[in-house]
């Protein structure tokens, strides 16, 4: 029993000799910062890694290696609480501290010098960071030679730097040298050989050759599924970069698929709070959006901003980056006020990161003009896409597509201005750019025909209008699935002007074209839906069919009040229509109880102009409705 004891008190006694530390132990401050940033509690980790350099500095014989660590370790929390002008200061304290070393610090400068890169890339300063990237692979070139695993690395992240950097070409090269490189290596069947294929078919895919990016994402699949299986976390990486080229195709039925499968993979193994489970859910919901599954993408953003929430700060770009995808939503609602808030949250965000002269807030810039465009604000719409156009001619050059986007939407913003020479330079100018990059059989191309054919029809040049709404058709079809939304908009807008040539057969015929794709794709409840059924009343109204005019108006009608219910201008314009028909027909009754209902919106809403219409219309059909009963005693 005594012995026992005494192992007892030897096992107390050595708890209490572990937990006296010397105060001035360096060694001891950085580890109780890696524990504290494992644990993502990055202040308190940058309170001992400061401390550790303290100490280091304040010994005579201190370390440059020890230094030089803290001082990645600095920068490293820096850059995980997007502090990323903090965070280049300490990477290039430690690069310079190595550089002006006597010893033999290759590997740390190659090491600090990717980190300064890496930096550079998230602030979008791509050239600043292919610099770092070259004379990291010079260093290391000379110690190890070519057949490297570090030398691999390098050249995968300097390909990426040229793909962000649009040189698509030197990008390709790189990464193929790359994939050459890790086959030598490793051999063909390696997860860094993987990852290879897969940067080929990014490159690709920014190319806009997505048969050709599928085919090098099914080879990284391939091996993937292979050395981890089909439901990894590392399959699921791949199925992504998959998902996004069917989403670029349009294909977004099979994008929605492969987000879905790869949400489950990240859920299974990752747990329902990892950061990567909340790329996951905002991936999913930028493919639904698509889809028209607007509702669930709103659920998929909110659970992607509650993990975010749980790892960063509100300061983070990947929140901005689901702040835009909810704004997106909203707007594909027609709900513009509540995109626009998104977008100036995102903005912020993006300003604070990377400050005002970045592609990042060039895309929020853009996105906060269309808000404003569509709310009919257009002189705040025109201020900030032309801020977008400012900054992304600065970092990109004329030849890229982002380009053309402000150009495009500048040409919209102008043609509602009335300022039509500027409206069609600016079209003219998208168009050429997108033609430049893309060629001609691209989505993005036939966007910009289609906006130009809208300009020329507003100036009544019908030939011109059609001419371009067909080649945008022509295009759309080329690329696009039978029922696709673009497809129904060009047979909606070729409609539209066959109306005003006042040939209907012609309307009609493409107008029940845009609402039978419309009905497949959205159901019978939707406002483009509703739009279609409008136009097809018109149509048939011009055309003296009554009672085709009367079902058609009365879908319309239904399916507003069924989205926006009885109090909405949509509702009481709806209402117009049916009342115009009914009195046309003869049937002065029912187009009464239609003004009435109309009017009574109109009133609630002091809308004077509407009201005196409406109120004179009423007045007609009574007379007329007295007169025959005059006639008829």
């Amino acid at each position: 029993m005594k012995r026992s004891q005494k192992k007892k008190s030897r096992a107390r006694s050595k708890a209490s000799r572990d937990l006296i530390i010397p105060e001035n132990d360096a060694e001891f401050e950085s580890k109780q910062g890696d524990q504290h940033f494992s644990q993502k509690e990055f202040g308190l980790a940058l309170v001992h890694y400061n401390k550790a350099l303290e100490l280091l500095n304040s010994q005579s014989s201190n370390s440059i290696k020890d230094c030089g660590c803290v001082l990645m370790k600095i920068g490293t929390t820096y850059k995980a609480l997007c502090k990323f002008s903090e965070a280049l200061e300490s990477f290039s304290k430690a690069h310079e501290l190595y550089s002006k070393s006597k010893d033999d610090y290759v590997d740390e400068v190659a090491k600090s010098l990717t980190e300064i890169a890496g930096i550079h890339e998230i602030r979008a300063k791509y050239k600043d960071a292919l610099t770092c990237l070259n004379e990291a692979q010079d260093f290391l070139f000379k110690k190890y030679g070519e057949k490297n695993p570090e030398i691999a690395n390098l050249y995968s992240k300097i390909g990426l730097i040229y793909y962000y950097l649009w040189d698509h070409d030197k990008a390709l090269k790189i990464h193929k040298k790359a994939l050459r490189l890790k086959i030598n290596l490793y051999g063909e069947n390696h997860k860094e050989v993987a990852s290879s294929y897969g940067d080929i078919g990014l490159v690709l895919h920014g190319m806009m050759k997505c048969d050709e990016a599928l085919e090098y994402h099914n080879k990284a699949l391939a091996i993937k599924m292979k050395l981890f299986g089909e439901d990894s976390v590392e399959t699921a990486t791949t199925l992504s970069h998959i998902a996004y080229v069917y989403y670029n195709q349009w294909r977004t039925a099979e994008a929605v698929e492969n987000q879905r499968k790869v949400l489950k993979i990240r859920l299974k193994h990752l747990g329902e709070f990892d950061v990567n489970v909340g790329v996951a859910y905002n991936d999913l919901g930028v493919a639904l959006v698509e889809e028209g599954e607007y509702e669930e993408a709103g659920e998929c953003y909110k659970k992607a901003l509650e993990i975010y929430n749980k790892y960063y700060s509100d300061l983070h770009p990947r929140i901005a980056i689901t702040y835009d995808s909810i704004g997106g939503l909203w707007e594909k609602e027609d709900k513009y006020s509540e995109a626009l808030i998104q977008y100036k949250k995102a903005l912020n965000i993006f300003l604070e990161c990377f400050g005002e002269e970045t592609p990042h807030t060039a895309i929020s810039y853009n996105n906060i003009s269309m808000a404003h465009y569509y709310l009919g604000q257009l002189d705040k719409a025109l201020e900030a896409q032309k801020k977008s156009l400012e900054i992304k001619l600065k970092y990109f050059g004329e030849e890229r597509p982002e380009v053309a986007t402000s150009y495009n939407n500048l040409g919209l913003v102008y043609d509602d201005q009335g300022k039509k020479k500027e409206a069609i330079k600016h079209f003219n100018k998208a168009l050429e750019i997108y033609i430049r990059v893309y060629g001609r059989e691209n989505p993005e191309v036939a966007t910009t025909y289609n906006n130009i054919g809208l300009f020329y029809e507003k100036q009544g040049n019908y030939a011109k209008a059609l001419k371009n709404y067909k080649t945008a058709l022509e295009i759309y079809r080329l690329k696009f699935p039978e029922y696709h939304s673009e497809i129904a908009s060009c047979y909606n807008n070729i409609g539209m002007v066959y109306h005003d040539l006042n040939d209907y057969g012609k309307a009609l015929e493409n107008h029940h074209r845009a609402l039978a794709i419309r009905q497949k794709l959205l159901g019978k409840y939707d406002i483009y839906v509703a739009t279609s059924h409008n136009n097809l009343g018109m149509a048939y109204y011009c055309e003296g069919n009554f009672k085709e005019a009367l079902s058609h108006y009365s879908k319309a009608l239904n399916c507003y009040v069924k989205l926006y219910g009885e109090n909405h201008n949509y509702v009481a314009t709806a209402c117009d229509n049916i009342a115009l028909v009914y009195d046309d027909a003869g049937d002065f009754n029912e187009a009464l109880k239609y003004y009435s209902r109309a009017l009574k919106f109109y009133i609630s809403e002091k809308k004077e102009e509407e009201i005196r219409f409406v109120r004179q219309n009423i007045k007609n059909i009574m007379e007329k409705r007295d007169n025959i009963e005059r006639v008829l005693v």
